[in-house]
């Protein structure tokens, strides 16, 4: 068995990300609300430029060069 380690670490970037969000303003006084609009667009912009960090140093066996 081998791990679809892209898609892997692509899932495991996407539900940090709300939980992330949370923990940054944990102690702020007044934390902007991540609401489901904010989120998908949060998310999808952080999720894109971590994979494309990790892609600079990592080649994936598993996903297609236009994938990334």
């Amino acid at each position: 068995m081998k791990a679809k380690e892209y898609q892997l670490l692509q899932r495991c970037v996407e539900e940090a990300v709300p939980h992330v969000w949370r923990r940054a303003f944990k102690h702020h006084p007044d934390p902007p609300v991540y609401t489901e609009s904010i989120g998908e667009h949060l998310e999808a912009a952080i999720v894109h430029e971590v994979m494309d960090g990790i892609c600079e140093w990592f080649v994936f066996d598993d996903v297609a060069i236009e994938d990334v």
